[in-house]
């Protein structure tokens, strides 16, 4: 991956991981990360869904290290649901697909806004 690749990336996931629970973040994330990689939708939407999957491995494994206490309390399978299976369902949609989006049109804006002189 590009230097550029990662840097886009990492914005992207950084105002996904901080303002996660904002209504329509993970969309605009995925746009902002899809604008500055490149003014092709495809690969716009490569880097939203590459941040959002930073960005979701990181609110898993904060997951595990909260849910913690269930491994004592309840026992493993217990715990493996509630800090990884439930969580990662629940961040399919808010943390690949709405990136994934985003991402693709904040490319297909860079490209529609751009002079082409």
């Amino acid at each position: 991956m590009e230097r550029k690749s990662v840097l886009n990336t990492s914005i992207g996931t950084i105002i996904l991981v901080v303002a996660a629970s904002a209504p329509g973040i993970s969309l605009l994330a995925g746009g902002i990360a899809g604008y500055l990689e490149s003014k092709n939708p495809r690969s716009g939407a490569r880097i939203g869904i590459t941040a959002g999957a930073v960005a979701l491995g990181l609110m898993l494994l904060f997951s595990m290290v909260v849910e913690i206490g269930e491994a004592f309390d309840h026992g493993i399978a217990h715990y493996l649901w509630t800090g990884l299976g439930h969580p990662a369902i629940n961040g399919i949609i808010s943390f690949l697909i709405l990136p994934l989006l985003g991402g693709a049109i904040g490319a297909y804006i860079r490209a529609e806004t751009s002079s082409n002189q």
